[in-house]
């Protein structure tokens, strides 16, 4: 066979790490050392009156994590849910209760029903309750343990990182775990990544944390792996592809996910399939044959098969998947809705087939960017449809992304509105903007109904330096924060842009700790290129968001 790449393809996640670049991720040297801003003391005592009690009922009785009235739980065997911790106003908790009856001991400081009113303290938290679960005592003026993982963009627990709270810099254990004691009630996280197989590094920040076990996302760490996948059509396809039809075939497992336009088998070896972390893993390749109109969307399904794909970047022969593209009959129905535009122009919209196994095909790419929309779904086997109407460019300024997820073919009313991005990026002094310094303040504006948290990148605009910076917070105004007690900053004499993310709509930093991540489905590296894809595990209606860019100097 000859060799054929798929053409028109946008560079995959698993080659490429960015948020707004290519970010792959390096170790970095003659380090500049920069202070934190911090916005007001953090508490450290347990009382719910001064807002520090013990955001989790394992060590502490419970309540408010961050403001509440004063109150103090019953130890021992009080009712079973009230060890969570009263979040934002009338958010639950993300933290689970203590176990009382083993832990026992005197009853822990928190406020007895989550917060009692303000930014900060918010209503009585859903979950909160008078009666705590117990723990072995509320939190002290040192603070109370913090047990948590670090995770990538796959979901992948990722070993060996340096983790920072509080001036203790311990690294995680093989399970992506870290366990660092006396922490105070709210607490500033630090890490350094170091993709296994670039020459990148980034620093990363998590400011407002109270949560006791928080799951501390990033984007890349684990080696990247790859296998040449040859496909072929088998019998059937002769009949099913015509020269008017499409070929598509999408390979997905749990460390990566790849999409191959236009195939033409027999013709197409040497295909890349990627993916994060072990030397093999199993995936399952799809292969749809599909009838386009003359502006590429779908009008009919013709062909679909599904097969398992065993992949071992170690072998030293291709991958080989057959399917049998005889053409059958698949029933299609559309899936219809509408769109609220933002104010960046530059609009177009998407539909994909998803898969349980991450997978996904695209069947319309509407470049007309109709704010009423129309597009043909077809009915297969354990998948679903995605939309999505994007706006902007991100490489050359704003973007904005909106999804919806889970549709069932013939779905109708489905309503999308484009968040706004963050704008008006400032330095200041303004002239500090070519010397910046720990004193720097950067700030930004909130885009319209896109109030926070962020997701704030510093990247080099050296090609030849590979060293970030990225911050996960609320602030809209700060200094360069420190990382990892000041081992890894920014280099001095350096010139870098700054953009601020969002990723869907979170209550504080907390909620983005969770199990689950907090990265949106499309924040990979696709949307650079022009082709935007879901990928990875999360799923579920999101939004995602850049602002355009602002350069600077630091200080020599």
């Amino acid at each position: 066979m000859s060799q054929r790449e798929k053409a028109g393809r946008g560079l995959r996640f698993g080659q490429a790490l960015s948020l707004a670049s290519l970010f792959a991720l390096a170790a970095c040297s003659s380090l500049l050392g920069i202070e934190e801003l911090h916005e007001g003391p953090a508490s450290a005592a347990g009382t719910g009156a001064d807002g520090g009690a013990d955001s989790a009922g394992r060590d502490g009785a419970a309540g408010a994590a961050k403001g509440g009235s004063a109150g103090k739980a019953q130890g021992g065997n009080s009712s079973a849910n009230a060890g969570t911790m009263g979040d934002i106003a009338g958010e639950p908790s993300m933290a689970a209760a203590g176990d009382g009856t083993t832990q026992g001991g005197s009853a822990g400081n928190g406020g007895s029903a989550g917060g009692s009113a303000g930014k900060d303290g918010g209503s009585a938290g859903k979950d909160g309750g008078s009666g705590g679960s117990g723990g072995s005592s509320g939190g002290s003026a040192g603070g109370t343990t913090v047990t948590g993982h670090v995770i990538d963009y796959w979901g992948h627990k990722l070993p060996s990182i340096q983790v920072e709270i509080g001036g203790t810099k311990v690294s995680t254990d093989a399970q992506g775990a870290f366990t660092i004691p006396n922490v105070a009630a709210q607490y500033d996280a630090s890490l350094v990544v170091k993709v296994a197989d670039t020459a990148e590094v980034a620093g990363w920040v998590f400011q407002g944390l109270t949560r006791r076990d928080p799951t501390l996302q990033v984007y890349l760490d684990l080696v990247s792996r790859h296998q040449y996948v040859d496909v072929e059509g088998g019998a059937g396809l002769a009949s099913a592809l015509t020269a008017s039809r499409t070929f598509s075939v999408a390979t997905a497992g749990p460390d990566g996910q790849d999409e191959f336009k236009n195939v033409v088998p027999d013709n197409f070896t040497e295909g890349t399939s990627s993916w994060r972390g072990p030397t093999a893993t199993q995936e399952t390749a799809y292969g749809l044959v599909w009838q386009p109109d003359a502006n590429g969307l779908p009008t009919s399904y013709v062909a679909f098969d599904s097969k398992a794909l065993a992949l071992d970047s170690a072998a030293s022969n291709n991958a080989l998947v057959t399917f049998d593209m005889t053409p059958k009959s698949i029933t299609a129905s559309a899936i219809s809705g509408t769109v609220t535009p933002g104010a960046l122009g530059e609009r177009e919209n998407w539909a994909f087939v998803q898969f349980p196994t991450n997978a996904a095909i695209t069947v319309a790419r509407d470049k007309a960017g109709s704010n009423t929309f129309s597009y043909l779904a077809p009915s297969l086997t354990g998948s679903s449809m995605v939309f999505a109407a994007t706006e902007g460019d991100a490489n050359t300024g704003a973007y904005s992304l909106v999804h919806k997820d889970g549709l069932a073919p013939g779905k109708s009313g489905i309503s999308a509105q484009l968040p706004v991005p963050a704008s008006n990026l400032a330095i200041s002094p303004a002239g500090n903007v070519n010397k910046v310094s720990s004193t720097t303040v950067f700030s930004f504006q909130p885009g319209m109904g896109n109030a926070g948290p962020f997701l704030i990148e510093f990247d080099n605009l050296d090609a030849s330096s590979y060293e970030h910076l990225l911050i996960v917070t609320t602030k809209t105004s700060f200094t360069l924060p420190k990382v990892l007690n000041d081992s890894y900053a920014l280099l001095p004499g350096k010139s870098y842009y700054w953009r601020v993310q969002t990723h869907g709509t979170f209550a504080n930093v907390d909620a983005m700790a969770s199990t689950t991540g907090y990265l949106d489905e499309f924040s990979g590296t696709d949307y650079l290129y022009g082709f935007p894809s879901p990928a990875g595990p999360r799923h579920g209606d999101g939004a995602f968001t850049i602002s355009a860019n602002q350069t600077f100097t630091l200080a020599p």
